[in-house]
């Protein structure tokens, strides 16, 4: 292993399975920024010396029943003039190997032919597509390639309102050329704002699977603009089809606010993404994606390389709590522990670049976890018929009286107001539906959400507990459904957990099974909640049939303040934020007119 500690860099090594460790210093004061790659017997570590890239190889002998380690220390492989981060990355192969580093203007990689006492620079060079907004560079050689063959993934961060995962390959066909391929974007269709800190494995068929951080920013509209409301990150995986042409287009999600994903796999051809949920270490296998607790707690989160089977991966850390810290390391990772499984479907439409996205998850019945129709990573989706149909929960035995729990989220990725490009006549539509499998009738629509040009408001972590009574004895199913005016692009994911996925409260909201609220049987103008409010009020109105609406404010002298709403609208359930940010406080009135109905009601605001 290698690492940072007291402005040096460390390398430590084990040769009889961690039971005794030699320690090496490598570097002077100032070393920083240290990666480690394991070729036969050479450890080969590449660090920064302030602003100097530099790097030193191990060799490991064992002769008359002992070992024996050789050092050598490499002169300056680059110097950048200054002492930024570079992030630098390595991998050899067949005494070849290549560096990855950050520069003022790009990424650059350093490749050369190493031996016992020996490294051969062969050639540096810019590494293309690349510019100043890219960091964070992992590598990993393709052993199944005939020539030297190295897969490159990095962070692309062209604005402060997003950033992207892309890959490539650097591959030396003969003499010291190096030929690259252009860069592919593997983040695209995650849902996702932020993608952050990748990492790579490549498989014995030359195919990589990339993990890497999702964040998504939930953004609420206030006094005029966006909010930013909170920022969480799951640990996301993709990997390339088995020809290596195309990213599979379904991306797998794990825990709950993570950080720290990594990837690692064993001579077995598998692997385990393992990632950080707090201080507790948590991993998922390739055979399952089911997600562990490794029982280790930790501060940052490196797995442990040389693994012959998935079942002898392990993890190492370093300890939680105050200084000084100490390493930590768990077992082999093959024992069945007992989970208890959390299952989400996470998905985006993607109109005019705004991601609107949702998830549908934590569906609990009587206690026990329901999971999703089947989504391979194979699956297209192309449509709302496609995209609908892995919106769907397996089916389960219900009875009256029985316990059923769901959560929801909805949002959208803009960050300013201007952003959303929704005309009068352009929606997004969301509602969750329980199913009658027998007959395929819906029993009652639970959720629908509508964002248009005039509501497109945070709806954040909406927890319910469906009342059953009266229901009988039914197999049914739970599914969201999704519509929108425009077709769009669409991402869609599978969220695996051992925790609730959404904030699930003591007290969720109750609804009853019955009945269709998506069928509007009279006009109404409901309560504005909160009311007292300040600033803001959501005031919600149903439209029996299309319609002229003029939602209208006045003041109590009866004073028109402002004109909420005064277009055509379909019929349904329709929700219009009422911000009075710059208003003083006092009794208001919102009057609603549709057709031939009208109504009015009070509101308060209170500053």
């Amino acid at each position: 292993m290698v690492y940072e500690s007291g402005g040096n860099v460390w390398y430590e090594y084990s040769v009889d399975g961690g039971l005794h460790w030699n320690v090496y210093q490598v570097g002077i004061d100032g070393a920083k920024n240290p990666v480690l790659a394991h070729e036969g017997n050479y450890g080969i570590v590449v660090y920064q010396q302030e602003s100097k890239l530099r790097m030193a190889i191990f060799d490991y002998q064992f002769s008359s029943g002992t070992w024996s380690v050789s050092r050598w220390d490499s002169g300056d492989i680059d110097d950048f003039g200054t002492t930024y981060l570079i992030y630098p990355a390595v991998t050899a192969h067949n005494s070849k190997l290549l560096i990855s580093y950050r520069k003022s203007d790009g990424l650059y990689y350093a490749f050369g032919n190493f031996f016992t006492g020996t490294y051969y620079e062969y050639r540096k060079g810019f590494i293309s597509g690349t510019s100043a907004n890219c960091r964070y560079s992992s590598i990993e050689v393709d052993k199944s390639s005939a020539n030297f063959k190295v897969h490159l993934v990095y962070e692309y961060a062209p604005s402060v309102n997003y950033t992207k995962v892309f890959w490539k390959t650097l591959e030396n066909t003969s003499g010291i050329t190096i030929l690259q391929s252009a860069p592919e974007e593997v983040s695209i269709g995650s849902g996702y704002s932020w993608n952050e800190k990748p990492v790579i494995a490549v498989m014995d068929n030359g195919t990589p699977r990339v993990v890497w951080q999702g964040g998504i920013d939930a953004i609420e509209k206030v006094s005029f603009g966006f909010q930013q409301q909170s920022r969480t990150y799951r640990t996301c995986l993709r990997a390339r089809d088995g020809n290596g042409n195309n990213w599979y287009p379904t991306i797998w999600k794990f825990g709950s606010d993570t950080k720290y994903g990594s990837i690692q796999r064993s001579s077995d051809n598998n692997y385990i993404i393992g990632w950080l949920e707090g201080t507790n270490v948590k991993y998922a296998r390739n055979n399952d994606y089911y997600v562990r607790d490794s029982g280790m707690d930790g501060y940052g989160l490196p797995i442990a390389s040389g693994a012959s089977t998935r079942n002898d991966i392990t993890f190492s850390s370093v300890s939680d709590g105050n200084e000084p810290r100490w390493f930590v390391y768990t077992e082999g990772l093959g024992k069945e522990n007992t989970i208890t499984p959390f299952y989400g479907r996470e998905g985006a439409v993607t109109i005019n670049n705004i991601d609107y996205y949702f998830v549908l998850a934590d569906i609990f019945h009587n206690n026990t976890a329901i999971d999703f129709v089947e989504l391979k990573e194979d699956d297209f989706i192309s449509n709302f018929t496609q995209l609908n149909a892995k919106l769907e929960s397996e089916p389960f035995e219900i009875s009256s009286g029985d316990e059923l729990y769901f959560s929801i989220l909805y949002g959208l990725t803009a960050f300013e107001e201007e952003d959303v490009d929704l005309s009068e006549t352009d929606f997004i539509d969301f509602k969750v539906e329980l199913v009658d499998v027998g007959n395929n009738s819906i029993l009652g629509t639970f959720d629908h959400i509508s964002y248009t040009s005039d509501n497109y408001a945070l709806y954040k972590d909406i927890a319910y507990s469906v009342n059953t009574d009266g229901i009988g004895d039914k197999t049914v199913k739970l599914r969201l459904v999704v519509n929108s005016s425009e077709t769009g692009k669409f991402a869609l994911s599978s969220i695996n957990s051992d925790s609730q996925i959404l904030y699930k409260p003591s007290s969720p909201q109750e609804i009853y099974f019955s009945g269709d609220p998506n069928i509007v049987e009279e006009y109404s103008l409901l309560n504005c909640y909160p009311n007292p409010f300040n600033p803001a009020t959501n005031i919600e109105f149903n439209v029996k049939e299309a319609g002229f609406v003029d939602l209208i404010i006045y003041n109590i002298l009866g004073e028109e303040i402002t004109k909420l709403v005064n277009k055509k609208m379909a019929p349904g359930k329709h929700t219009v934020v009422f911000n009075a940010e710059h208003l003083p406080s006092g009794v208001y009135i919102y009057k609603l007119s549709v057709n031939e109905f009208v109504e009015s009601k009070k509101m308060i605001l209170t500053k």
